[in-house]
Parts: C-alpha cells; sequence; structure tokens
C-alpha cells in the first residue's frame, strides 16, 4: 500500500495526471501515518514494515526539479508493507475465487 505523506498533503499537493491535454486532479486522503497503520492493524493485518521517501530520494524526472529544491527535506510518500495469515483469510468469498 502506498500514498501521499500527509506532510505533504498538508502543504496542498494533490495527485493528478494529464491525458490528451485534460489533467484530471484525484481526491487526496487526510488520514496520518497513524490512521493508516491503525486501520490496517484493526483489519487484522500485521504491519512488516513503513518506509517513508523523501522528495529528495524521488527518482529524477519525476518531479520538477524547482519542486526538490524547495522541498527535498519533506517526507513525499510512505510505503507499508502488511499480510495477514492465511488462517485469516477467507478465500471463498475472494472475487478470484470464482469457479
Amino acid at each position: 500500500m502506498h500514498d501521499f505523506h500527509p506532510a505533504v498533503i498538508a502543504e496542498g499537493w494533490r495527485t493528478q495526471f494529464a491525458r490528451a491535454g485534460i489533467t484530471y486532479l484525484l481526491p487526496t486522503a487526510h488520514h496520518t501515518r497513524d490512521t493508516y497503520l491503525a486501520a490496517l492493524r484493526q483489519a487484522g493485518f500485521t504491519v512488516r514494515s513503513v518506509h517513508e521517501v523523501r522528495v529528495r530520494d524521488v527518482p529524477d524526472g519525476y518531479l520538477r526539479p524547482v519542486l526538490v529544491e524547495r522541498h527535498g527535506d519533506t517526507p513525499f510518500c510512505f510505503v507499508i508493507l502488511a499480510a495477514k495469515t492465511a488462517a485469516s483469510v477467507d478465500y471463498t468469498t475472494s472475487p478470484w475465487n470464482a469457479g
């Protein structure tokens, strides 16, 4: 699971992409890091690791250089690796278990 870090959301950053001359702005979830982790645990997941990526660590070419210069130390996103044990998953209700 990954998302914009709450730090850049607080600065007004939005997810957007352009296609055929149209720019799409996606809704931004205003959750904290702790809210995401608590929701995963409440849903029965074990959080294996959390990685926070700073703006300066985003590969070259993905962000405008001025953003990296101004916000290099700001957390950009976080990636959460979480898992459920096989015993806690009901595979009979999975949409991939058709047939």
